[in-house]
């Protein structure tokens, strides 16, 4: 009862309360897997964890096309990327990013200084560029704004 309470005064009297979903532990993620990566899928994003030493080509690329259209056909979405393993990226995926017209962000969670820089090389390869975040927490943050998640 206490936490029916507390969630009413939050949702209403402050109408928009800061980590209200880590608050009351709402968004429990759907978890699954493609044969890549690891996924926690959201109502509104996904994030998304290669496996170490993947090399991501375009048979990736279209497995996890096909996953996206499945689970969020002409509805907008984020996209958030933990990049906690070493793997390689054909360079041309990059180029086919900009065929998902609902894709509204991507972010990128980098754990280590190489990561980073990789990252960076990486947007220059690609015509959407994604904000880098060195946590889970602050990228979930910037992409529910983003997506005007209330």
């Amino acid at each position: 009862m206490i936490d029916f309470i507390l969630l009413i005064y939050l949702k209403y009297i402050l109408k928009k309360p800061p980590h209200f979903t880590e608050i009351m532990n709402i968004k429990e993620p759907k978890s699954g897997e493609l044969s890549f990566a690891e996924i926690e899928m959201f109502p509104h994003y996904l994030i998304l964890t290669i496996h170490e030493g993947v090399l991501f080509d375009s048979s990736e690329l279209q497995e996890l096309f096909k996953f996206f259209e499945d689970n969020f056909p002409n509805k907008d979405f984020g996209y958030i990327s933990n990049r906690i393993h070493d793997y390689t990226i054909n360079p041309t995926c990059y180029l086919k990013a900009k065929e998902i017209p609902n894709l509204k962000c991507m972010a990128v969670i980098c754990n280590n200084d190489s990561t980073y820089r990789t990252v960076l090389f990486e947007q220059k390869l690609h015509q959407r560029s994604a904000k880098i975040f060195d946590n889970r927490k602050e990228s979930i943050r910037w992409v529910e704004s983003i997506l005007k998640i209330d």
